[in-house]
């Protein structure tokens, strides 16, 4: 149950920090940092989409773990 949690949490705060690093790109994309932020995006929506995959696989075998008790 915990490890679902964290996972959990861990996706959530992928998107919050992708959506945080695209709204950041898009205002200062005139600067030299825009390269910075696009990998940094790249990286946290990898994230993210890793723990959200690995949420619903928890969540698919808990209840395949419940259906054969």
């Amino acid at each position: 149950m915990k490890i679902k949690i964290s996972i959990l949490s861990i996706s959530i705060l992928g998107v919050i920090l992708s959506l945080y690093t695209l709204i950041a790109g898009v205002t200062y994309s005139q600067t030299l940092n825009n390269w910075i932020h696009f990998s940094l995006l790249i990286i946290l929506l990898l994230i993210s989409i890793i723990g959200i995959l690995l949420n619903f696989e928890g969540i698919s075998i808990y209840r395949n773990r419940v259906r054969f008790r």
